[in-house]
């Protein structure tokens, strides 16, 4: 049906959407900008609150405090203070006026009207107030009130509120001159709200005793001073919240609120929300938050001091239609700065930096080149979710071509309320703005006359989504996602900002969030580049930066790497960039429209006859200005490609690798979240690859470019030396949906080209793979266990999360080489000796089982070390049975007699001397392994003793030196 857009009227109340917009900065001085600005700010609501929500009307034969279908009339009400505080009632100062809504004038004057008040403690009015305690606050006088808004009375005796109890209200005045059907005010549901008694007779109502009810009770006004402003003088406290710490009280929505300087103290916004209109703060003067509190701004903004933000939010609201703007001195810092305002912001003059999130969730944004992502070693500021606005409509008829007497509908947007509703005429339609995205609500409040309302709820395609009337149901009767097609309501460019805090020297692999940055930038961010034209060193035969190309592998995924062509080559996440940089602190710093909305990576996939491991490979980056949440990804956005992404890990000198749907964590410090600026690998598995990242996938957190979270069903094992720092890292998972089979839950292994740097990784079915996945009720389970080595000397297994196996009853590392058995249960670590030179398969795994001697058995409890000596095993027969304890349960490096312990000569070629500076006469254990850990012979010595190795061939050994502490060292000779 047709339908007509008539009497549409809007009501703001606390939860109002804002919006907002930016101007360029002027070449006027900010000093002279700024005072101009809040000069410019004149509404003139002073401290004054509004109660009562939507556009209700009484009808114009229903009694109100101006109408006359009956010639005279005593009413009473009663405005609770749970309404006053939520208005922001101040109780330092007086109520010097109040009105009602007045939407049809009576047509006659009102003589002798009297308003009364006073103190009460009930909550309605299903019995009358009473005669006594009233205080008379303004009249008699001949009154004749005024349409089209609230038309305020001034109060020749001011009345001050407590705080505590409710305000009981009196209206009253004598016969009018006629009788006419006239004098209609706003009015909401309230149970026993208004309580009247008309007369048409002569005389006066003043002293009547109202006798009849109903369930509505009038829109107020109420102003508690003179003037549209309240200014801070901290004279109490620093306690924003205090009245007596504001000249005019405690400012809201409707007052401008000025800190001016000097003050007292300055204001602390702690513990609650804080609102506000308009807000200045002067130059010397600082607005603090010690929290994550939350300050509302429904107007403008104008900094000349400082914000000292701490976790705090600052939300923009808006007013009606009007765009919030932002003026001020530069390097503004914001924590999370939101944008709620349905009309948009501007930042016109000054600077601002955000640490924590921007959040878009109203109209259109406009930076005009003024805002700044900031990163520190603390986090890095990020551009969240951005939602634009969905046009939903309301439609709201009254059968009778009247109006809504009392009813009205509540819109709630992710929990809160936004507005309320109500028919105003024969119909009404008014349009929902709600952020793409968000979870939304509509409640109905019933009025009088509910056999007479229809409404409905139209989505942005014109599709009705809910009909109710006539007499529609009360409470929540509507729920759903606001959905509409995106568009990104950010206007203009933004700098965004990666701070890099790098421990050593080594190949980063990074990308960028925002549109037309070339290599010029990072460099004139101080990396050092070489090997190109137009680089620091351009003749240096060395190049320092790589992109990489898939088509160019040919089978080797080595043969892939792309040196630029010039400084002026492009940035962008399509490709990322892999840099080597110094062990130096730098901040990026980029420029430019920041991409928003869905972004699609076309992927390469060489199908040819390589094996899987060696094609397919994509080094790309994170689209977006925020962290992006692989798990967000639907799997329709992943095409042809892996559910994994790989990391490099500068510090481990490898690739951590995390495979969706893990719970959040990877190897070497990798998980589900890849922060801004990350650059990261993709492995495409059949031609056509595509990866898709949309504003659904952003999230909130701020990881590192790598960062270690917890265990869950899972083990870790970590795989490092002496011999350097570097690390690897594979993670054994159980999981409802992963198979004992490779499927894509397991995720293989990206090797490092850090040549020192050790590499671990399962072999299955003669591939290699990182992370190996298997279902939860896999608990008799072995796997081959991969360990390289970098440099020849000790390494050591370390297995996390042990501890939170217990559903596991064993778990044991199986070295082949030594042919011994480790229970993890009881020592999560391994150390053993390993070359660089050894590349077999050395460790199996085995979960859910032993070794009896002759097989492997199934074990069903959790081995328990009686001594040193000995471990007691059951099977699963429960049948006890004894056998040494293999020694390397309990290695570790001892630091008492073996340490310090000398070997001599080396090279040798006939006997080695072994002396012990901290030994007594103890008998010392001594092994000669092969390179790759093989015993060539044992033999026990003293202090002082030597041995024989004319035995041996040329080469490198490795001496496994042991004292009766089980404690061991490892010393390496040459045989010459």
């Amino acid at each position: 049906m047709k339908r007509n857009q008539k009497h549409f009227k809007k009501v703001i109340v606390e939860g109002l959407m804002e919006k907002v917009i930016v101007i360029k900065r002027s070449s006027i001085s900010v000093l002279l900008a700024s005072f101009l600005i809040f000069s410019a700010w004149s509404i003139s609501f002073s401290q004054t609150i509004q109660i009562g929500p939507g556009y209700g009307e009484s009808w114009n034969q229903d009694a109100s405090p101006v109408n006359i279908a009956r010639k005279r009339t005593v009413c009473q009400f009663v405005y609770t203070a749970e309404e006053l505080t939520k208005a922001s009632a101040p109780t330092i100062n007086p109520i010097t006026s109040l009105g009602f809504y007045i939407t049809q004038e009576p047509g006659e004057v009102l003589p002798n009207y009297t308003i009364k008040l006073k103190h009460v403690t009930v909550s309605d009015v299903s019995n009358a107030l009473g005669t006594s305690d009233w205080i008379e606050v303004a009249g008699p006088f001949n009154y004749s009130p005024t349409a089209g808004g609230y038309d305020m009375i001034p109060l020749s005796t001011p009345f001050t509120w407590n705080g505590t109890d409710n305000i009981g209200v009196e209206i009253c005045w004598s016969r009018a001159a006629r009788k006419r059907n006239r004098g209609t005010i706003r009015i909401y549901g309230s149970n026993n709200g208004f309580r009247y008694r008309s007369e048409s007779g002569g005389g006066t109502s003043c002293g009547d005793i109202p006798n009849t009810v109903r369930s509505t009770k009038p829109h107020i006004q109420m102003i508690f001073v003179p003037g549209n402003t309240t200014t801070w003088n901290g004279s109490l406290s620093s306690d924003w919240f205090n009245h007596g710490n504001w000249d005019t009280g405690i400012p809201n929505k409707l007052m401008d609120a000025v800190i001016p300087f000097p003050s007292v103290v300055m204001p602390e916004i702690q513990g609650g929300e804080a609102r506000v209109k308009n807000l200045r703060i002067d130059a010397g003067s600082t607005l603090i938050f010690p929290g994550s509190d939350t300050l509302s701004i429904y107007g403008n903004w104008l900094m000349n001091g400082t914000l000292d933000c701490g976790k705090s939010t600052v939300i923009f609201r808006g007013l009606e239609n009007a765009v919030n703007t932002l003026n001020g001195v530069l390097n503004q810092e914001f924590y999370n700065l939101e944008i709620r305002s349905a009309a948009g912001a501007s930042l016109n003059t000054g600077s601002y930096f955000v640490q924590g999130s921007l959040r878009l969730r109203g109209g259109d944004f406009i930076s005009n080149n003024l805002l700044t992502l900031k990163s520190t070693a603390s986090g890095t500021g990020r551009m969240t979710k951005v939602s634009n606005i969905c046009s939903y409509q309301l439609d709201m008829t009254d059968l009778e071509d009247e109006l809504w007497n009392g009813a009205f509908v509540t819109l709630q947007v992710d929990g809160q309320t936004v507005e309320h509703y109500s028919g105003t005429g024969p119909n009404t339609l008014v349009n929902l703005p709600i952020p793409n995205g968000s979870s939304f609500s509509l409640l109905y409040t019933a009025g009088q006359w509910e056999n007479e309302n229809i409404y409905e709820l139209i989505d942005p395609l014109g599709n009705v989504l809910l009909e109710d009337g006539p007499s529609p149901g009360e409470g929540q009767v509507f729920s759903g996602v606001a959905t509409c097609p995106f568009n990104s309501s950010f206007v203009g460019d933004i700098t965004s900002q990666r701070y890099l805090q790098l421990a050593n020297n080594g190949w980063r692999e990074l990308a960028v969030g925002v549109e037309n940055q070339t290599l010029e930038d990072w460099q004139n961010d101080g990396l050092i580049m070489t090997g190109f034209p137009g680089s620091d060193y351009p003749g240096f035969s060395w190049t320092s930066v790589y992109s990489y190309e898939e088509n160019n592998a040919n089978g080797d995924k080595n043969n892939g790497w792309v040196s630029p062509t010039n400084i002026n080559n492009s940035i962008n996440f399509q490709h990322g960039t892999k840099v080597y940089i110094g062990s130096v602190t730098r901040t990026l710093e980029v420029t430019g429209p920041p991409n928003v909305g869905p972004q699609t990576i076309d992927l390469d996939f060489q199908d040819d006859s390589g094996a899987s491991d060696q094609e397919g490979w994509n080094l790309i980056g994170n689209p977006f200005v925020c962290s992006v949440n692989w798990d967000n990804v639907p799997a329709l956005n992943k095409t042809a490609i892996d559910n994994a992404f790989w990391i490099w890990n500068a510090t481990a000198g490898n690739y951590g690798i995390y495979v969706g749907g893990s719970g959040g964590i990877g190897t070497n410090d990798v998980e589900a979240n890849i922060g801004s600026s990350q650059g990261f690998w993709v492995h495409a598995n059949d031609i056509n690859p595509t990866l898709t990242f949309t504003e659904d996938d952003k999230t909130e957190s701020d990881p590192r470019f790598v960062k270690s979270v917890n265990h869950q069903s899972r083990l870790n094992i970590h795989l490092s030396s002496g011999v350097n720092t570097f690390y690897d890292e594979a993670i054994l998972v159980w999981k409802d949906d992963a198979s004992s089979n490779i499927d894509d839950k397991d995720g293989l292994k990206l090797y490092s080209s850090e040549a020192t740097a050790p590499s671990l990784a399962f072999e299955i079915e003669a591939e290699e793979y990182s992370v190996n996945s298997i279902h939860v009720n896999e608990a008799h389970y072995s796997t081959l266990l991969k360990t390289l080595a970098g440099e020849t000397g000790i390494y050591t297994l370390s297995f996390d999360g042990i501890e939170l196996l217990t559903e596991i009853p064993c778990i044991i590392l199986e070295d082949m080489v030594e042919d011994s058995l480790i229970d993890l249960h009881l020592n999560s670590t391994y150390d053993f000796v390993l070359s660089e030179m050894y590349t077999g398969t050395r460790f199996k795994l085995h979960v859910g089982q032993w070794y009896s001697g002759e097989s492997w058995e199934r074990c069903t409890y959790l081995p328990e070390l009686i001594n040193q000596e000995e471990l007691i095993l059951a099977d699963s027969d429960n049948t006890i049975d004894e056998i040494q304890n293999q020694e390397e349960i309990t290695l570790k490096v001892t630091e008492n007699i073996l340490d310090g312990a000398v070997v001599y000569p080396n090279p040798a070629s006939d006997f080695l001397q072994i002396d012990f500076p901290n030994a007594t006469n103890e008998i010392i254990k001594l092994d000669v392994l092969s390179i790759t850990g093989q015993v060539l012979f044992t033999t026990k010595i003293a202090n002082g003793m030597r041995i024989d190795i004319q035995g041996l061939s040329y080469g490198t050994y490795i001496l496994r030196i042991g004292d009766n502490r089980s404690g061991f060292l490892m010393k390496t000779f040459i045989k010459k």
